[in-house]
């Protein structure tokens, strides 16, 4: 295993894929990756854009009839979303975002979760 500040030059080797809008996002995923400043422009989230992303998601995880439960952590700006007593999710409230030791209920939430993006 190598960890991220161990690495100081990443070479895109010639690619056998032929989309192109396929090769611009490999590109952009390995950038973000292997970048230092962990704000890059794909992640910058404000504080409103955070508690509407939040709000939105416990609507929908209501919507599709799972418990939501609110839990303020002291010393962050940001609650974390609890589902099922199994499932936390993290701001900025993305699929990535979502933790468990639950396999099987972590990917059916992150699922709700992409779900949601794609609405």
């Amino acid at each position: 295993m190598v960890m991220g500040e161990e690495v100081k030059h990443v070479k895109i080797l010639p690619s056998p894929v032929e989309d192109a809008n396929l090769q611009l996002l490999i590109m952009q995923k390995l950038e973000t990756l292997f970048s230092n400043n962990d704000q890059t422009a794909e992640h910058v989230h404000d504080f409103e854009s955070i508690n509407k992303r939040r709000e939105q998601l416990i609507e929908w995880f209501q919507k599709n009839r799972l418990p939501v439960k609110v839990e303020h952590v002291e010393g962050s700006d940001f609650p974390i979303i609890n589902i099922l007593d199994t499932v936390q999710i993290r701001a900025p409230y993305e699929d990535q975002n979502c933790e468990s030791t639950n396999e099987i209920i972590l990917d059916k939430v992150r699922n709700l979760v992409k779900n949601l993006k794609a609405k």
